[in-house]
């Protein structure tokens, strides 16, 4: 009989193990306690819930974390570092920091999932602990857009007799890329030979986001694009958010005095409304995307 006590001894196995307290509460609050459940009430196997036996805070509370970012300059050291010490992992590192999806949602990739002529890139599944499930949210299945410098990177490594089913990221062994192990054995390697502070993998999504929002592209986009919602973007990223300038934050109500006179603190140094309008000039940072004048960027 499964009691407290039992769920108890199970949470501190798993954290001995290594996982993180989110994992942990993963696998009891969500495959276990829906295991029991269906023990329950289908099976009859299992008279009581014994999660309502558990104390209201039974999971600590998690210190909240603000992303972390790498800034272009970062991103492009790590990049280069893989590309030229580590060049096996390069495709899927520089896919990471330029589409923003989440490790998971990267190493569950197949070439079935991959349009090379379209540019485009499917994501339709989640791997964790060696095993595919669907994506978080029904909101993080999505197709997006590929840069041009993944595109040439991906097929470059698509094997000429590859089968939709077969994944795309491969280890040095030829088996699918556990996120736990490269981590620990490329990853943290990496930053250290390229003078980056440590950060998670994960950095590669706060990375693309943040990134993309402090160049000016529109939250809703970037939103679909990593497959995350508008309200989890604003509570997590909203620091990144570029606004226009506040002296300017009145210009869509025109002059309103019936002149046609703009204020100086509108335009710029051309006479044209780039310098503080909200309109973009681009910044360098290698995200793509509409900015106000059309230029060409690439990621090294």
């Amino acid at each position: 009989m499964i009691t407290p006590a039992a769920l108890e001894a199970f949470r501190v196995q798993l954290l001995k193990k290594g996982l993180t307290l989110k994992t942990a509460r993963n696998v009891i609050d969500g495959t276990l306690r829906a295991l029991l459940r269906d023990a329950r009430t289908v099976d009859k196997l299992i008279p009581h819930d014994v999660f309502a036996d558990l104390p209201p805070k039974w999971w600590p509370r998690r210190p909240k974390t603000r992303p972390d970012p790498f800034d272009a300059t970062e991103r492009d050291k790590v990049l280069a570092h893989f590309r030229e010490m580590r060049s096996a992992y390069y495709p899927f590192v520089l896919t990471a920091f330029a589409t923003g999806a989440r490790p998971g949602e990267l190493v569950g990739l197949q070439w079935g999932d991959v349009d090379l002529r379209a540019g485009k890139l499917m994501i339709r599944r989640s791997r964790t602990l060696h095993e595919d499930n669907a994506p978080k949210t029904t909101g993080s299945e999505r197709t997006i857009d590929l840069h041009a410098a993944v595109v040439a990177a991906l097929g470059r490594l698509k094997p000429l007799h590859a089968t939709d089913i077969m994944p795309v990221f491969l280890n040095t062994d030829g088996r699918v890329i556990y996120g736990d192990s490269f981590v620990k054995h490329e990853w943290h390697r990496a930053l250290r030979a390229s003078g980056v502070r440590p950060r998670k993998f994960y950095s590669t999504r706060h990375s693309f986001i943040s990134l993309a929002l402090s160049d000016g592209r529109p939250p809703q986009w970037v939103a679909e694009y990593v497959g995350t919602s508008l309200a989890m973007l604003h509570k997590h990223y909203a620091a990144f958010i570029r606004n226009p300038a506040a002296d300017d934050l009145l210009m869509f109500l025109g002059a309103l005095d019936g002149s046609e006179r703009i204020g100086a603190s509108a335009l710029g140094p051309d006479g044209d409304m780039s310098r503080n309008s909200g309109v973009s000039a681009g910044s360098g940072r290698g995200i793509s995307g509409h900015t106000g004048r059309r230029r060409r960027v690439i990621i090294r």
